[in-house]
């Protein structure tokens, strides 16, 4: 008698012809015939990174400054399906970040964590939401396009600007036919980072939000500047937020 089976486990005792009773799901009797179900126990996954999208509602989460969060309010607000958020909250349970329980029909969000604490606990699951970067003519540049990368961390920092401005989009298709892959003339272009993520659902600026941006850095070479610089804008952050 097994209290639970994996799918995997299941097709294999098929296979061998080995006999199996699980608890209140399903059974294999080959020797009486067969009576099976399709109950499976969901196989446990060793998680190393975060998906985009369950990195994205957990910046989200922590932007909204709130204990609790309405999983369908994250369905709206990112513009993502609901299946999309129902895995991504499934992964920052398995994480160990949040606990979500229902009242009613309505699924909740929430953690035992300060905002603080939730982000750094997340730090070792984050990765750089930056999927790859191009270059296009300044020309080309519109009001979709957000400040990115160093352009941005010079916004909120005492980081210099750099030479080649930066900007971010969650899709490049518009900019197919003239975008390059190297720089081709620092005078006339600028460098776009395609995200893995719509970076526009995470701020109210003209720049990427705060802790996307930080996340950038984090696998990036050490840069004691650099470093500095994320550091002061993170701690400027989380500062702020006490106040209000």
């Amino acid at each position: 008698m097994l209290d639970k089976i994996t799918a995997r486990h299941r097709q294999s005792m098929i296979d061998n012809n080995i006999p199996f009773i699980v608890s209140n799901k399903q059974c294999y009797l080959p020797f009486l015939g067969t009576l099976l179900t399709e109950k499976c126990d969901r196989e446990i996954e060793t998680l190393n990174k975060l998906t985009p999208s369950a990195q994205m509602l957990l910046f989200y989460y922590v932007y909204s400054r709130q204990k609790e969060i309405y999983t369908n309010s994250a369905v709206e607000d990112l513009e993502v399906s609901a299946m999309t958020i129902t895995r991504a909250v499934r992964q920052l349970e398995q994480a160990g970040l949040v606990q979500v329980y229902k009242f009613g029909v309505q699924k909740i969000m929430t953690t035992e964590y300060t905002n603080k604490e939730l982000f750094e606990k997340a730090r070792p699951y984050l990765s750089n939401p930056v999927k790859k970067n191009c270059y296009i003519s300044k020309d080309a540049l519109d009001d979709s396009l957000l400040y990115a990368g160093d352009s941005a961390l010079s916004i909120v920092s005492m980081l210099n600007p750099p030479l080649i401005a930066c900007y971010a989009t969650d899709n490049d298709e518009r900019w197919k036919e003239e975008k390059t892959e190297e720089l081709m003339d620092e005078e006339e272009q600028v460098e776009l980072q395609v995200w893995k993520y719509d970076p526009k659902v995470l701020t109210r600026n003209n720049r990427v939000d705060v802790l996307s941006l930080a996340t950038y850095y984090f696998n990036d070479d050490d840069d004691e500047r650099i470093e500095e610089c994320v550091e002061e804008m993170l701690e400027d952050y989380w500062k702020n937020i006490q106040l209000i």
